[in-house]
C-alpha cells in the first residue's frame, strides 16, 4: 500500500476515498503484472523441467486472474 501512496500526485487529504481506492486498485494490478513477469523470467531460465512447468502454471494462473 505504500507504493500506492507514492503514486499519489496530490495530497492524500485532498483526495476522495474513491480516488484513493482506485489508486490502490491500480497498484494491485501493477503488482500482479510484476508477478507474471517474474514467473515468466523464472520459467525461461529454469533448468529443471518440473520447475519450469510450475512457473508456467503460476504465470498462467496469475494471468487468468487478470482477465
Amino acid at each position: 500500500m505504500v507504493e500506492a501512496m507514492k503514486a499519489m500526485q496530490e495530497s492524500m487529504k485532498s483526495l476522495s476515498n474513491n480516488t484513493k481506492d482506485i489508486t490502490r486498485a491500480i497498484e494491485s494490478l501493477r503488482e500482479e503484472l510484476d508477478a507474471v513477469d517474474v514467473y515468466n523470467q523464472r520459467a525461461e531460465l529454469a533448468t529443471d523441467e518440473e520447475l519450469r512447468k510450475l512457473m508456467i502454471h503460476n504465470r498462467m494462473k496469475k494471468l487468468s486472474m487478470l482477465l
